[in-house]
Parts: structure tokens; C-alpha cells; sequence
């Protein structure tokens, strides 16, 4: 059974509505500029509220699956490191672990990661914009591994999806 997750609507609608505040604060700050920092603090407003809003806007207008596992392979489009689609044949194995990192006030938010390990030469990662291979490689030396799926965005269990991928892809390796 192919598997597809979307990003909830409601989320897309929170961060399109963020951005569109963002991009509306900028704005604000632009208006009557008197300041060196004013003027900065507009200008980053403008342009990442902007891009925001289209971004957002049209992944609400247009959905598509962040995340499908079928007969062919996983496409994986999550964030901007992502490589999009990898066959079976092209992944050596896959982790499940958990990244520990610290937000600004101290405390520690652990988040559990698939990783996934595409095979040396791949075509997938190989063949990916220079733009893309440069965050997966800077990605894969801050977790640990190049493609990563985080738990957050699934309504299932990583164990659930790894069982998932197993069902088109028997010999799947998983490293513990």
C-alpha cells in the first residue's frame, strides 16, 4: 500500500499567516525610515515575509505529498536538504535515532530522525542541485545521516513507516 503524508493545511495556513505579518512589519518599519537598523530590520521583514508568503502560498494552493513510499522508492520533500526521490536500490540502510540539541533558554528538545544512507554514487544524490548536495552534506555532519525524516512530521511511529518501507523493500537494512 503506498504511503503519503501531506503537511496539515492548518499548519500551512499558521506559517503562511506568520509570514504574511512578517512580511506586514517590514513594511511598517520601511515606511518612515530613520534608521540605519529600521531600515535593515524593513528590508529582512520585506524579503523573508515575502518569501514566505509566496512559499507558503503556494504549497497551500498546490499540495503535494511531503513524504511517499512506494513500489519505486521514497520521495522525500521535507525541507530543503532533502533529495527528493531515492529508489530502493540506491539506499544501503536506514537509523532511527534521536537529535538533542538546546533551545534558547537552556533547555534540551530531543527530536527522533530517520536517517536515511543512500549508497555511494547514487544517482539520486549525485544528480541533485549543488545547492541541495551542499545542505545534505552540511546536514549529515550535524545528525547522522544525509536524509533525515523527522518523527514530527509523520502521524505515525518511524517504526511504523520503517515497516512500511520494508513491505516494498524486504531486504532494507536497518542499523540500530
Amino acid at each position: 500500500m503506498i504511503t503519503e503524508v501531506f503537511t496539515p493545511r492548518l499548519r500551512l495556513l499558521k506559517l503562511l499567516l506568520f509570514s504574511a505579518l512578517l512580511l506586514a512589519g517590514g513594511a511598517w518599519l520601511l515606511r518612515d525610515v530613520t534608521d540605519l537598523r529600521q531600515r535593515v530590520g524593513g528590508i529582512l521583514g520585506v524579503a523573508l515575509g515575502g518569501v514566505g508568503v509566496l512559499y507558503f502560498g503556494v504549497r497551500l494552493l498546490f499540495r503535494a505529498a511531503v513524504l511517499r513510499v512506494d513500489l519505486v522508492g521514497i520521495t522525500e520533500r521535507s525541507s530543503l536538504a532533502s533529495p527528493g526521490h531515492i529508489r530502493w536500490d540506491e539506499i544501503d540502510s536506514v537509523k532511527i535515532y534521536t537529535v538533542t540539541f538546546r533551545d534558547m533558554h537552556g533547555r534540551a528538545i530531543k527530536r527522533r530522525m530517520l536517517g536515511v544512507y543512500p549508497r555511494p554514487g547514487s544517482t539520486s544524490v549525485s544528480w541533485a542541485n549543488p545547492v541541495r548536495r551542499l545542505l545534505m552534506r552540511v546536514n549529515g555532519r550535524f545528525v547522522e545521516a544525509p536524509v533525515n525524516i523527522a518523527e514530527s512530521v509523520l502521524p505515525f511511529t518511524l517504526e511504523d513507516l520503517v515497516g512500511r518501507m520494508r513491505q516494498f523493500c524486504p531486504t532494507l537494512q536497518v542499523r540500530s
